[in-house]
């Protein structure tokens, strides 16, 4: 068929292209070793999506249980601007179990909400952090990851467990670290700041009579 019959999707209804491709070290209740795979996904105007994969190589806290706590670093890092928007992101969380038998488990999508996207400060294991709010989980169909990050990506996602199919980055520079940190310091003024806000106004706010 020629190119210029055949059919193409509304550019909106398109699986949105990678941006970005990395492994990112996390840390997790008590030290800094965990591991996992961040895919970026993005088009103006529309909501990123940021694909998470747990890797068989992590030994530290799983990205499930830190989910709000790595999806407050990644959009402070990447995308501090929208944490402003009602709809930030759209976070998958994704598990591929090489020893799993039925092909029906053997990807396992689910796409994460969060009841707050306002970073907080919260200290876990002796370090000052943030993280968003209480995250929800809700199972995917592939054929709604598919319609999100394209069948190339779907087709790929196992390779997430083996790091084969991924680049890999390699460990984090001083400059990068310092990078990191001066993020997340913006994160916690701006938190900070409007928290400061919200106690003026309620100092400011008069008193009902009785």
């Amino acid at each position: 068929m020629s190119e210029r019959l055949r059919y193409r999707p509304p550019e909106d209804e398109r699986p949105l292209p990678k941006v970005a491709d990395f492994r990112y070290p996390y840390r997790g209740y008590y030290d800094e070793v965990g591991i996992c795979r961040v895919r970026l996904f993005g088009r103006e105007k529309l909501p990123p999506v940021v694909a998470v994969s747990q890797l068989d190589e992590n030994r530290n806290t799983s990205i499930t249980n830190m989910a709000e706590y790595i999806a407050a670093e990644i959009a402070a890092k990447h995308f501090p601007a929208r944490l402003e928007t009602r709809e930030p992101f759209v976070w998958l969380e994704h598990y591929a179990p090489p020893e799993e038998e039925d092909p029906g488990l053997r990807e396992i999508w689910s796409r994460v909400t969060f009841d707050s996207y306002t970073p907080r400060l919260v200290t876990i294991g002796g370090v000052l952090r943030t993280k968003l709010g209480l995250p929800r989980w809700k199972y995917l169909p592939t054929a709604q990851v598919e319609r999100l990050i394209g069948p190339e990506e779907l087709r790929g996602a196992g390779g997430a467990m083996s790091c084969v199919q991924m680049r890999v980055l390699p460990p984090a520079t001083p400059e990068e670290w310092k990078a990191r940190r001066d993020a997340r310091r913006k994160v916690l003024a701006a938190v900070r700041a409007r928290r400061h806000a919200m106690q003026r106004r309620a100092l400011r706010k008069p008193a009902r009579p009785p």
